[in-house]
């Protein structure tokens, strides 16, 4: 499923932004979207778990144990964006407070540990 690009993940004085690039956002019927650092109550890094058959998906590209791109119905009604495939080993996983959209953002990237530190960096102001 590479035919798809990886998000652009930036981090900003307040906020990260999520870049999808035309067809991504086709595919997945998601749109670019910010998470400011205030509504981030906890980021960690691991293996991330592709929704199996029963699980809801809102929008977006999802094939059991393959892929999962696009936007989720999680468990007790969780509003996810996940960003995960088969060959990921990695993810960046954000629980998030009070967000407009999502309660949880899995990001699927073999750098997931150097995005979590720039993320530390980014919330201590240091970026």
């Amino acid at each position: 499923m590479r035919a798809l690009n990886d998000p652009r993940i930036e981090f900003t004085q307040d906020h990260i932004l999520v870049t999808l690039d035309r067809w991504t956002k086709l595919a997945t019927l998601s749109g670019s979207f910010t998470i400011p650092y205030s509504t981030i109550r906890d980021a960690t890094v691991e293996a991330p778990r592709i929704p199996g058959v029963t699980e809801q998906w809102f929008h977006g590209l999802h094939v059991p144990g393959v892929v999962a791109k696009g936007r989720f119905l999680g468990w007790k009604g969780a509003r996810r964006f996940l960003w995960i495939e088969r060959a990921t080993t990695r993810a960046l996983r954000l629980k998030l407070l009070a967000h407009p959209n999502y309660d949880e953002v899995v990001l699927g990237t073999p750098d997931a540990d150097a995005l979590l530190k720039k993320l530390d960096a980014a919330r201590k102001g240091l970026l």
